[in-house]
């Protein structure tokens, strides 16, 4: 998604701040975004389950968004972008959160907000 903002000379780090705060109401308000997959390959081959640390604890909802959310100084068009994405495609099994939240500054003006969901988009392993 491309994101203007009205603000003028709206600083990364803020907007980084702000987002993170956002990440984090979303974990509470939609709490698949926070699960988890685990590998459980030693019971059967490519088995996996998703997990779910139900928690309000500060620390341990920084460091789900710490891990699940990340800034991009690189600038790329939002094709770029997608490429990128598809090439860090990963599997239940990689033991991975749910859902991740890519944020990065567009070539022209604004940001992207990229969700990687492809964990949902492909179930023949």
């Amino acid at each position: 998604m491309h994101v203007k903002f009205k603000a003028k000379n709206l600083v990364d780090s803020v907007l980084l701040n702000l987002a993170q705060n956002a990440w984090i109401r979303t974990r509470f308000a939609l709490p698949w975004v926070a699960c988890k997959s685990l590998s459980v390959s030693d019971i059967e081959k490519d088995a996996w389950a998703f997990t779910y640390e139900r928690s309000s604890n500060i620390d341990d909802v920084t460091k789900w968004s710490n891990e699940t959310l990340t800034w991009s100084s690189n600038v790329c068009t939002l094709d770029e972008w997608e490429e990128k994405l598809k090439t860090a495609f990963w599997k239940p099994g990689d033991e991975r959160y749910g859902v991740e939240l890519h944020l990065a500054r567009a070539p022209s003006t604004g940001y992207f907000f990229m969700y990687d969901l492809d964990i949902y988009s492909e179930w023949n392993y």
